[in-house]
């Protein structure tokens, strides 16, 4: 659609070639990123999300005879609902650490500087096989 010349000395190739490829011209790019962005930010703000409920708001849910409200799909399971994130920079995991590995590097010597050689590491490996393309054709447009 666009030559090659033409996307590499624009300032918004990706503008260009959707504005040459659609009707729609660069602002519709520019739209589409503002719209993606304000996306991500309000999905961050969800997953965020509110505070846990508390006793007082589960206690005003229920019925007036005093049973418990029955369970909607987007209620969360009683096993959750004290949970809380720790403050930052707080332990979170008590587990011991790992002991370091026992090593032993004693029947290990180095060379001198300068006097190695990674020659024992190159392995020789066969041209990969020219592809025949005599059917091909350059055609200027």
């Amino acid at each position: 659609v666009l030559d090659i010349n033409t996307l590499s000395n624009s300032q918004a190739p990706m503008a260009d070639l959707f504005a040459a490829t659609t009707r729609f011209g660069p602002v519709a790019v520019a739209l589409v990123g503002m719209v993606a962005v304000i996306n991500g930010a309000l999905v961050q703000i969800v997953v965020g999300g509110a505070p846990a409920p508390t006793a007082k708001a589960a206690a005003a849910k229920r019925p007036a005879d005093g049973a418990p409200a029955a369970p909607t799909a987007a209620a969360a399971p009683d096993a959750i609902g004290d949970a809380s994130l720790a403050e930052p920079g707080a332990i979170i995991d008590h587990t011991p650490p790992v002991p370091p590995a026992d090593i032993d590097t004693s029947g290990l010597e180095a060379l001198p500087a300068n006097t190695g050689s990674l020659e024992d590491c190159h392995i020789e490996k066969p041209p990969h096989p020219i592809p025949d393309i005599s059917h091909m054709k350059l055609v200027d447009d």
